[in-house]
C-alpha cells in the first residue's frame, strides 16, 4: 500500500553507547515511534532504529570517543547508498542517497554545527567558528542541488541556534545568519517558530536546536511530534515529522 507520508524523525542521542541504560531505553523508544527515516547525532554505531534499516555514518570523530561513536548517522527503511564526494567536512557530516522510493529520489544529509563553545579554531570567536563551518555545509547543500536538481533533499541534525522568536540558545547574530543562509540555498525550516514543536509543547519552553529539519521538494507537513518530555534518556528532544 502506497504511504502518502513521509515520517522523518531526529534526535541528539548525547553520546550513549552500548549497554548504558541509556542506550537500551532508547531502543525502546525506536521500537514504539515508527519513521521512515532517522537522523541521529552524538551517536553510535551499533543504535540502529530498526534492523532492517539501512545506515550511513560521519567519519571518525574530531574528539575523543570510544569506539564506533559518530557525530552524524543517517537511518533508512530504503535502501541507502553513500554520496560520496559531496561532504567537505565528513568528521561531523553524513550524505546518503535513496535511489528509489514511493516519494522518488532522496538525499538525507546529516549534520552538527557548532555550539557555543565548541573547541574548533579556538583562536575565532563564537559567531565565526559557527559562521565558517555553515560556509562550508552550505556548499555541500548548493552542490547537491545543483547536481540533483530534481531529487528531494533533507537537511537535519544539531544545529545549536535556536530559531524561535525568543532566545534560548545561540545568538542573534547566528540566527540571522542561518535564516539568511537557509534562505539561500532555499531550505525551508519546519520545525521554525511558531511550527517549532518543542517551544510550542515542552514546559520550561525549549526549542529545537537540535533538531531542525529543513527540506528542498516537500510541499509541506501534517505535523510535528516532540518524543520523550522529560530530561532521560537524553536532554536533547526527539522530534518526528510527518
Amino acid at each position: 500500500m502506497f504511504n502518502t507520508w513521509l515520517t522523518i524523525a531526529n534526535w541528539n542521542v548525547m553520546r550513549a553507547v552500548p549497554n548504558q541504560s541509556r542506550f537500551l531505553s532508547i531502543e525502546k523508544d525506536f521500537e514504539a515511534n515508527h519513521a521512515d527515516i532517522w537522523f541521529l547525532t552524538e551517536t553510535h554505531e551499533e543504535l540502529a532504529p530498526d534492523k532492517g534499516y539501512s545506515s550511513h555514518f560521519s567519519g571518525d570523530p574530531d574528539r575523543e570517543s570510544k569506539v564506533g561513536e559518530r557525530w552524524s548517522a543517517v537511518w533508512s527503511n530504503w535502501p541507502l547508498q553513500e554520496l560520496k564526494g559531496y561532504a567537505c567536512d565528513s568528521t561531523r557530516s553524513v550524505i546518503g542517497r535513496i535511489a528509489e522510493s514511493e516519494f522518488g529520489e532522496i538525499i538525507l544529509y546529516g549534520n552538527v554545527l557548532p555550539w557555543n563553545n565548541d573547541y574548533r579554531a579556538k583562536s575565532s570567536s563564537s559567531y565565526q567558528i559557527y559562521a565558517d563551518a555553515l560556509e562550508v555545509q552550505k556548499s555541500d547543500w548548493k552542490k547537491i542541488q545543483h547536481d540533483f536538481p530534481n531529487t528531494i533533499l533533507i537537511v537535519a541534525g544539531d544545529f545549536n541556534q535556536g530559531l524561535v522568536d525568543f532566545h534560548y540558545y545561540g545568538s542573534a547574530k547566528k540566527h540571522r545568519l542561518l535564516e539568511s543562509t537557509l534562505k539561500e540555498c532555499n531550505l525551508v525550516v519546519l520545525t521554525a517558530g511558531e511550527n517549532d514543536p518543542i517551544a510550542r509543547d515542552s514546559c520550561p519552553a525549549r526549542t529545537s536546536i537540535t533538531s531542525a529539519l529543513l527540506h528542498r521538494g516537500i510541499g509541506g507537513s501534517k505535523k510535528q511530534l516532540v518524543g520523550q518530555t522529560s530530561l532521560y534518556p537524553t536532554k536533547h528532544f526527539r522530534i518526528t515529522l510527518e
